[in-house]
């Protein structure tokens, strides 16, 4: 699996002139080579390919990354751009939204007869398609939130404030097998649910309010992500039309999907229901992205992109209406890309009831 990677980076820099390639993302370093620590860097040639990280992972790197050559560093920002100095490679690829500017310069300082190119997204864009291991372990990281919140389930009740839910939320979530949370598990209620990225606070739960969450759980480096919207005792009349026009546009944006569109037809298919429902300036973010490694990958589910959907693609569809000082309704499911639509990989059910 991983060889086959390696390959795909080599046709890549082949096509481009590269003799080399530094990557110092960690989540491409994992892709690439396995390692699970938060300390490493790669320099793939096209030939070769060597692993370096210091003598707090060398044991760990051993025994997880194969296809490299493991060296250890004392002084990462001194000894590797003196190894690359030595490999003598004249034109080398380095992630230019990885690589801070001070390193690039020590990097540019030790290298002054070789040409540094400035990659793009491509590395991202690799980890796009997913293969079989990586949609079992999202899927899995799927089960286990689902698991959680129906664990946290009998303890939604007026009086509960949002922080000590997102914290019982996140205990459940490792305590059944989950690696740690995708992110801070954004509990909010009432009118703070108009918050697309609010922090859980010390405000309780009321009848017929809505509440938001949005969690995930990490299984084998991989994420899920979902956004579940209710309200105890049924939402009044105005959100629980909120409600049905976001669903509607949820259910609109998973029909769209499949192979060979544009992601911003997925992107229009969901915003035109909210626009034509006169919702559209309350709906200001995109309509999805990409999950794995990283809770935010690609593809971008937006107006503005580029990208051409395929199969094997996992990206989130998550439609929303925030109403400032009345509250916000998000509807969030995992999709998998067949080679005819889509199938939901997250087990929250979006229906007004929870089922795992």
């Amino acid at each position: 699996m991983r060889d086959e990677r390696i390959k795909r980076v080599r046709a890549y820099m082949e096509e481009k002139g590269l003799e080399g390639l530094f990557v110092s993302s960690m989540d491409n370093i994992r892709y690439l080579s396995g390692f699970t620590g938060s300390a490493g860097y790669i320099v793939i040639t096209l030939k070769e390919a060597y692993f370096f990280t210091d003598s707090r992972y060398t044991l760990q790197a051993g025994a997880e990354v194969s296809g490299f050559r493991i060296e250890e560093v004392k002084r990462p920002w001194v000894d590797i751009p003196g190894f690359l100095k030595d490999l003598g490679l004249k034109r080398m690829g380095f992630e230019g939204a990885y690589l801070s500017f001070d390193s690039y310069h020590k990097m540019r300082e030790a290298l002054p007869g070789s040409e540094l190119v400035s990659l793009g997204d491509e590395l991202d864009g690799m980890r796009a398609i997913k293969d079989d291991h990586e949609i079992e372990a999202i899927e899995r990281a799927a089960g286990i939130a689902c698991t959680a919140i129906m664990d946290v389930l009998p303890l939604i009740k007026e009086g509960v404030s949002e922080r000590d839910l997102a914290l019982e939320l996140e205990y459940r979530i490792r305590k059944e097998g989950g690696e740690g949370v995708s992110f801070d598990p954004i509990v909010l209620s009432g009118r703070r649910t108009a918050l697309p990225h609010g922090k859980p606070s010390s405000n309780t739960i009321g009848s017929r309010e809505p509440v938001l969450i949005d969690f995930g759980a990490v299984f084998d480096g991989y994420h899920s992500d979902e956004t579940w919207t209710f309200a105890i005792d049924g939402f009044d009349r105005e959100m629980e039309r909120i409600y049905m026009v976001v669903k509607e546009a949820h259910d609109s944006a998973l029909e769209a999907v499949r192979p060979g569109v544009e992601a911003k037809t997925i992107d229009g298919a969901a915003r035109g229901v909210i626009e034509r429902a006169g919702y559209g300036p309350f709906f200001g973010h995109g309509t999805g992205h990409g999950v794995g490694l990283s809770v935010h990958e690609r593809p971008k589910i937006s107006p503005y992109s580029t990208e051409v959907i395929r199969e094997g693609m996992v990206f989130t569809i998550e439609p929303a209406i925030y109403i400032p000082d009345r509250g916000g309704v998000r509807i969030e499911d995992m999709v998998l890309v067949t080679n005819k639509g889509c199938r939901v990989l997250t087990r929250v059910s979006k229906d007004g009831a929870i089922v795992c």
